[in-house]
């Protein structure tokens, strides 16, 4: 997905437009999750995962043909986006689903792993996509394909992961799904977290930082991945670091107290300065989000049920997936109206309004772990 999101950046679209691809890049999240979610507790996630993998490496091979030949243009770039969004959407709630049937009893450190590899693969990516004027675009297309496939292999060779049978309709499963989501004391606070982050965070990191780094800074391609290789080798750090320590006794705080470093974070980019210094502020940010992303995550696999754990972490992605088109959105129109360094100040507040909610209306900061 970040060649698209690299494309619309570098083709030089006005922060308005580049909102807007990123909602319609991230739409089949919001449509799709909850479904896969309830797919992925009624099937064998093992052959499900394999399945999806091979039908995801198509639209890179058709993409790569279409660049190879001339043809790439806004709408193009914007359909495989859907479709490469349709399958994440499909794809995540399974394999966090699978993740539970195998971890026996080692889920939060599974968790952590898990998330790191993940990460690590994205910042490969990174690297790959800042070379992409000197490999090209169609050998990354066919390299991801071939990853796809990769991961298709693996996921086969997998343990069996049957789910127990399933006693009602797959709108009965959903909703039941949903209502647990909204109605567990300890689930509710984190869906609320995923909800700020994604509409206020991420929102704001995919089009504010490309627009100061391309506005500012001049940054192409290779710009754009120092800062976004900043952000996600401080995200990896983060997990790792956790990986190495005790899970904390209560989650609850660790979030929220992340959150309000995240926003302080956040804030300072208003500041002008030098490269360096967005990138730092970067870093920095993407140690707060592995710190959230994870603890967040393990709360939501730990006290879903398990007859519907797939739904509920698929609840659990479509809140931060779904708000960030969003908030993508919201945060193109506000550059384009005050500048991306002033638009900066208002998620940065809201966010700050979000944990005074958290801690006054949930037990979120008193929670411990299960």
């Amino acid at each position: 997905m970040i060649f698209p999101w690299l494309a619309a950046v570098v083709l030089g679209l006005p922060p308005e437009r580049l909102g807007l691809v990123q909602m319609a890049l991230k739409a089949p999240s919001i449509v799709f999750t909850l479904l896969g979610g309830v797919i992925a507790d009624r099937r064998d996630t093992r052959l499900l995962l394999a399945r999806y993998h091979v039908a995801a490496a198509l639209p890179p091979l058709g993409l790569a043909a279409v660049v190879a030949t001339g043809g790439v243009s806004y709408v193009v770039l914007v359909g495989y986006g859907l479709a490469m969004g349709t399958f994440s959407a499909l794809i995540v709630p399974a394999r966090d689903a699978l993740l539970s049937r195998v971890a026996f009893g080692w889920v939060p450190r599974a968790v952590a792993v898990a998330s790191a590899v993940s990460l690590v693969c994205q910042l490969v990516g990174i690297a790959m996509g800042a070379a992409a004027g000197r490999l090209g675009a169609p050998a990354l297309l066919i390299a991801q394909a071939a990853v796809l496939i990769g991961g298709a292999l693996a996921t086969a060779r997998t343990v069996a992961a049957t789910p127990p049978p399933a006693r009602e309709d797959r709108w009965t499963a959903l909703r039941d799904g949903l209502a647990e989501a909204w109605t567990s004391e300890r689930i509710f606070p984190v869906m609320i977290v995923m909800l700020a982050v994604g509409t206020l965070f991420v929102g704001s990191f995919v089009v504010v930082v490309p627009l100061i780094a391309r506005d500012d800074y001049g940054a192409g391609s290779a710009g754009l991945a120092l800062f976004n290789g900043c952000f996600f080798g401080g995200t990896v750090t983060s997990i790792l670091a956790q990986i190495r320590l005790a899970p904390p006794r209560r989650p609850g705080r660790v979030i929220m107290i992340t959150l309000v470093l995240g926003a302080g974070v956040l804030a300072a980019m208003a500041v002008r300065g030098p490269m360096a210094l967005l990138a730092t502020l970067c870093l920095g940010w993407g140690m707060g989000a592995g710190a959230v992303l994870t603890q967040a995550r393990t709360i939501v696999q730990m006290a879903a049920s398990a007859a519907r754990r797939g739904r509920l972490l698929a609840t659990y992605q479509l809140a931060i997936t779904g708000a960030a088109p969003v908030g993508a959105a919201v945060m193109g129109y506000l550059s384009g109206l005050a500048g991306p360094r002033r638009a900066v100040l208002w998620p940065a507040a809201a966010m700050l309004l979000v944990v005074g909610f958290l801690l006054a209306r949930t037990r979120l900061w008193r929670q411990e772990a299960v």
